[in-house]
């Protein structure tokens, strides 16, 4: 249910740059719409100091610094000969976890040219939809109202109670000169219940969203100070032994034993060999899935020998669906906070795993001893890594302890990263 609640918003997000201008005449007038005595006047964003036509990538790279310091996870950018630019945000899985956290969802996006006939072509879209939304019992406000930036702009917003789909959508268009500005904001809000499951979603509140994206365009024009971020800042913990640690490249292509094959010296450093290899099923993704067992089991175990396994597995998504990476990743996290819940020995605290884009890894004891780390990189691709072993003492076999494995971990990463 929640996997296909998201695909729903996610489509329609990344469809808000292309169907605003299927508008045949205009229907709309911006003398005609409504002033929120809320909303202040804000500086025009000024793209070329965003980079708007310095190259490929230029002004999402630029944008990018700013909207991770709100909390967000940069998945996508595109851009067209300087006449179009389009960044893409998504909530990262691991500030989802908390029940009442804030799921957000950006599109920034900036035009050059023909600004007058795009921007009334949006409005009018705008005016349509929240005609139609005003008679339907499944949205419970829509609106559309002036939006002080830049020469004109309008900002729409539309709350969702459709089952499944609980959504808010707000987005804000400004032009100011030859430019047109769109910052485009969707999303819920995430309840998780006790056992650590997705319940039903909540609409984002409109104070939320019209704070939002204010506080984004003030971030864009840097002037003035934004205010605190609506995403939750993941609760993780530091330790040593994770410090300076690269992401290593992992194949797309190939074959599975290939693949794994780029692994095998990493993993024989915790004294395993090769298992098993296999291809990740994933929709719109690419990837393999790899296990390693000990080399050698010997019969007599003297105090002090330890054994190990480890599973890694990852898929690269195409840019249509990036935002997946980091729901699997989410959902991954909650339903091993679930199973550890039930563990009688507690769980470590959740450690932040500084590889790639966003990162964590948790010790835990069913059985063996576990570590379980996962972590994003490049907002596309999701890596799930799994080593678990144990010891013997004088009291027999025992799991091996968190700084044991810890270690562990950060000498397969540095293995594989060469």
């Amino acid at each position: 249910m929640i996997a296909a609640a998201i695909v729903v918003v996610l489509v329609a997000g990344i469809a808000g740059g292309v169907w605003w201008f299927r508008s045949d005449s205009s229907v709309a007038s911006q003398n005609d719409l409504p002033r929120n005595r809320n909303l202040k006047e804000l500086a025009f964003p000024d793209p070329d100091k965003l980079g708007f036509g310095d190259g490929p990538g230029k002004m999402c790279t630029n944008v990018n610094k700013l909207m991770r310091d709100r909390g967000y996870q940069p998945v996508s950018a595109k851009d067209s000969d300087g006449t179009s630019a389009s960044c893409w945000y998504i909530t990262t899985g691991l500030s989802l976890l908390e029940d009442g956290s804030n799921n957000l969802n950006a599109d920034i996006s900036v035009w050059r040219g023909d600004v007058e006939s795009r921007y009334q072509s949006m409005l009018d879209k705008a005016i349509r939809e929240r005609d139609r939304q005003q008679q339907d019992s499944e949205y419970r406000a829509s609106k559309v109202e002036q939006f002080p930036v830049g020469d004109v702009g309008f900002i729409s917003h539309q709350e969702s109670l459709s089952p499944d789909t609980e959504r808010t959508d707000t987005t804000a268009v400004f032009r100011s000169g030859d430019d047109l500005v769109m910052v485009a904001l969707w999303g819920n809000i995430r309840h998780v219940s006790e056992a650590g499951e997705y319940g039903e979603n909540e609409p984002l509140t409109e104070e939320i969203t019209y704070r939002e994206i204010t506080d984004v365009v003030t971030a864009l024009s840097g002037a003035g100070e934004p205010g605190k971020p609506q995403i939750t800042e993941p609760k993780l913990a530091e330790n040593a032994a994770l410090a300076g640690l690269t992401a290593p490249e992992l194949p797309v292509v190939g074959t599975p034993k290939e693949a794994c094959g780029t692994l095998t010296a990493a993993a024989g450093r915790l004294g395993t060999k090769p298992k098993g290899t296999n291809r990740t099923a994933a929709p719109g993704a690419s990837g393999f899935a790899c296990t390693f067992e000990p080399v050698d089991e010997p019969e007599d175990r003297p105090d002090g020998y330890s054994e190990r396994e480890i599973g890694i597995r990852w898929a690269t998504y195409e840019s249509e669906e990036a935002f997946r990476a980091s729901e699997t990743m989410g959902r991954d996290l909650l339903g091993l906070r679930n199973g550890t819940a039930k563990d009688k020995a507690k769980p470590s605290p959740l450690y932040e795993l500084r590889v790639g884009d966003v990162g964590y890894a948790l010790h835990h004891v069913p059985g063996h001893g576990t570590v379980t780390a996962a972590y994003l990189l490049d907002g596309r691709t999701y890596v799930h890594i799994e080593i678990s072993g144990y010891r013997t003492g004088a009291s027999g076999v025992e799991p091996l302890p968190e700084d044991v494995l810890l270690k562990d971990l950060a000498t397969f990463l540095r293995g594989a990263a060469g």
